[in-house]
């Protein structure tokens, strides 16, 4: 359904109509900042208890997230993940594996923008489809990468490369962590696996620099959001649609740059909340990662 033909009713239709936005926007918004609490919940109750707990909390957390903005579309989410698992777990490590999964996740991504595109930017199931599919074809690269003579890889792929398939239950909860099922970003198993067993904590001395950081990021995402709805009130698509033919051709050319610019910032929005959400609760992000890499 197109942003245009919404139920503006209730709570959410309220705050999108005031806003200018559509429901599914205002529900993702949500859902990105519903991160926090569910991160809470897990360094409370669930941090340093056994990873098939903290799994399954996090797949718990994710599914939720997933039926509530795209209710049974989120079977999708489901159905490769399977697939891509039956996949790894037959062929997993060689380069097959590779082809197949590309050709599989790519193929189901690209049919499901076929049947779902409209005339506008419709937040749908394939939104996080996109992010799925980079995961699951990084995990066969990984696989892979993990089957290879060592003296041939690089220092990342070492330290990233799996050197067995993970269990099904594991890649679930790294597909469904909640604070980056929707919109990513994007990371490796490896980085879950050792979120979950503890390692990251360890490594990272117990320092609060993530606080820090995390909250520029969320800062950073708030200011875009800002500027976003401001640019929208200035140059909005009405305003595009009905208006453009009226300016010259240099303001046309400057109008639709400033346009592009103004929606590209309610992607990087999205991207900043979501890892300020990864930074200050799940330190599953750049912050440890360096202190790592660095001193390895």
């Amino acid at each position: 359904m197109s942003g245009n033909n919404q139920d503006y009713s209730g709570l959410f239709g309220t705050l999108a109509n005031t806003l200018g936005c559509t429901v599914p926007a205002i529900r993702l918004l949500v859902s990105i900042f519903l991160g926090f609490p569910f991160a809470y919940i897990h360094r409370r109750f669930f941090i340093n208890k056994s990873p098939e707990l903290q799994h399954l909390f996090f797949i718990s957390c994710g599914t939720f997230l997933g039926a509530w903005n795209f209710g049974w579309n989120v079977g999708h989410s489901a159905l490769a993940l399977s697939a891509t698992y039956l996949i790894l777990l037959i062929f997993g490590g060689s380069t097959l594996s590779i082809i197949l999964t590309f050709v599989f996740n790519m193929g189901y991504l690209s049919y499901g923008y076929w049947i779902t595109t409209t005339d506008d930017y419709d937040i749908k199931w394939t939104m996080p489809h996109c992010v799925l599919t980079l995961r699951l074809i990084g995990i066969a690269f990984n696989l892979c990468d993990g089957r290879q003579d060592e003296s041939k890889l690089s220092a990342y792929q070492k330290k990233e490369c799996l050197k067995e398939l993970p269990s099904f239950l594991e890649i679930a909860a790294f597909v469904y962590l909640p604070g980056s099922f929707l919109v990513g970003p994007q990371f490796t198993v490896k980085r879950y696996q050792n979120y979950v067993s503890g390692v990251f904590i360890k490594e990272s001395g117990g320092g609060s620099d993530h606080i820090e950081a995390g909250f520029k990021r969320t800062m950073q995402g708030f200011l875009y959001l800002f500027f976003y709805q401001l640019g929208t009130y200035i140059i909005s698509d009405h305003y595009m649609m009905n208006k453009l033919d009226t300016h010259n051709y240099i303001s046309r050319l400057l109008l639709l740059g400033l346009w592009g610019r103004v929606n590209l910032y309610k992607y990087i929005c999205c991207w900043l909340l979501s890892e300020g959400v990864n930074i200050i609760l799940f330190n599953l992000l750049i912050i440890f990662l360096l202190k790592i890499n660095f001193n390895s």
